[in-house]
């Protein structure tokens, strides 16, 4: 899950990290009919059997034991690729109970990068930026965090997906959202809701099996982000058409809405990526032009919730260890030993 070449200290967090995951799905006996504890699938936070090596086996060794705990219970301790500047809370990504020690989060260095958000201070709380609830959730402000126009000294402003932007044509978008829509009618997949011209809600999926998403909605109008978390991640979109529109809610399902297999990702160092089903993240806005064509400007690599890996090395490679890496991004842990909490296992 983290290059073997990234600084020592972020190894032995994402081994934390790893450890605690995994005694915890140990406890829940999930794969218990198949004689296992893990699976090697994104169930798992998967697994890609790729070799030991001498930094990730130090790693393991120096931090043997080792977990996070929560008021007597082991932590979900959820990691993710690359932050646009903020973490997330749980419950904004995945519905549910919040969990206490995963917040949103601005991830700055420093009391003298305490910056104003809205003409309302950024609390600070656990010596970290603390994103307050009316800040990012804006459409304005969040589009000027993404432009960088509010000024965060990002412990990950150097990654080339700190920021990324992608674009469509009218057609290519059109035809895009349209086919996603139809797939996850078709499969019972993604939050999708439908309504018609008066903004009622109703229930389409006959119209849609039958005639597809084209005939049902009619063409392209226009396409806006009517929900977001507190720490700007997108949470519901509506896709406007002609004769009816339709909503797509949950951070999952937004990003393969716009399925950028055909388009480039421009990261912000220069280079792109292209063949992607997914966006990087939904930490984007959404700019419409004359023409009919779109833009999407985002930042960040996954779900946001949890540990960023990438910041987590900065942090690491800026001097701090991995308990204090651990206890900046899940608020108010506790890092225990295992054997001490009273737990068994078959660990040798």
């Amino acid at each position: 899950e983290m290059p073997s070449s990234y600084q020592k200290e972020a190894l032995k967090a994402q081994a934390v990290c790893a450890r605690s995951y995994a005694v915890r799905n140990m406890q829940a006996g999930a794969f218990q009919e198949y004689g296992a504890d893990l699976d090697d699938t994104t169930s798992s936070q998967v697994y890609n059997n790729i070799p030991e090596t001498e930094a990730t086996i130090e790693a393991v060794n120096e931090t043997a034991g080792m977990i996070l705990s929560s008021e007597g219970e082991i932590v979900n301790a959820y990691f993710f690729s690359t932050s646009c500047g903020t973490t997330c809370r749980n419950d904004d990504v995945w519905n549910g109970e919040k969990l206490p020690y995963l917040n949103d989060q601005l991830e700055a260095y420093g009391e003298a990068d305490k910056k104003r958000l809205a003409d309302t201070p950024v609390m600070l709380e656990n010596g970290y930026f603390q994103v307050a609830d009316g800040k990012l959730s804006t459409e304005e402000v969040f589009r000027d965090f993404i432009d960088n126009k509010i000024y965060v000294n990002s412990i990950e402003k150097d990654e080339p997906l700190y920021r990324w932007n992608l674009s469509y044509d009218a057609q290519q978008m059109e035809d895009t959202v349209y086919r996603e829509i139809q797939n996850m009618v078709l499969s019972g997949s993604g939050d999708v809701t439908f309504y018609n011209k008066e903004g009622v809600e109703t229930d389409a999926s006959g119209a849609v099996q039958q005639n597809g998403v084209s005939e049902t909605l009619g063409s392209l109008q226009d396409i806006r982000i009517s929900n977001r978390g507190n720490s700007g991640i997108a949470q519901d979109v509506l896709i406007y058409g002609k004769q009816a529109s339709v909503r797509i809610s949950g951070q999952m399902a937004i990003r393969q809405l716009f399925h950028p297999a055909d388009v480039n990702i421009e990261k912000q160092d220069g280079s792109s990526l292209s063949g992607w089903t997914m966006l990087p993240s939904a930490y984007f806005y959404i700019k419409k032009d004359e023409d009919g064509n779109y833009v999407l400007r985002g930042g960040g690599f996954g779900h946001g919730v949890g540990m960023s890996q990438n910041g987590a090395n900065a942090l690491a490679a800026a001097g701090y260890d991995y308990k204090a890496i651990l206890t900046h991004y899940y608020n108010g842990v506790v890092i225990e030993n295992l054997n001490q909490m009273g737990y068994n296992t078959n660990e040798k």
